[in-house]
């Protein structure tokens, strides 16, 4: 059975998921599967892994405040920005491209079209990702 505890970077998922663990490994086992297959897919999971992962830091950390609303009011948060520019910045990259996609709303939220997620811009945000679980892995390291 697949699950996140051999995964790389290593993180101590458990410490940091708590009751949600589950879910994220749902999301990821999904991710997986769309890698290869569906483009836009592999970026919506890769958003609601990062949403899950941040709502649970944002619970670890009590020094940058509370997260309450939905997941994109996180960005907006500067002491989560300041104290964790890595995991906020590449996060939020992540995010606002998810929600320019075709498949992330049945219409454009803005003036903005909305635009296919091309299988060419994947190695983008595969490093985004990297920099995101990284930097999770510095923050629970596997003891």
């Amino acid at each position: 059975m697949f699950s996140l505890t051999n995964t790389f970077p290593r993180a101590d998922w458990a410490q940091l998921l708590g009751d949600q663990y589950n879910h994220a490994l749902e999301i990821i086992i999904s991710c997986r599967g769309n890698y290869s297959v569906s483009a836009s897919g592999w970026l919506l999971d890769i958003d609601s892994f990062n949403d899950v992962v941040v709502r649970r830091h944002f619970i670890a950390d009590g020094n940058i405040g509370a997260l309450t609303g939905n997941y994109g009011a996180a960005f907006s948060n500067n002491r989560f920005q300041n104290a964790h520019t890595r995991l906020h910045d590449n996060a939020k990259a992540i995010h606002d491209r998810r929600i320019t996609t075709v498949t992330a709303h049945a219409y454009g939220r803005s003036q903005n079209q909305n635009t296919v997620f091309k299988h060419n811009e994947k190695h983008t945000y595969v490093s985004h990702q990297l920099n995101v679980l990284f930097e999770l892995a510095r923050l629970y390291p596997v003891n």
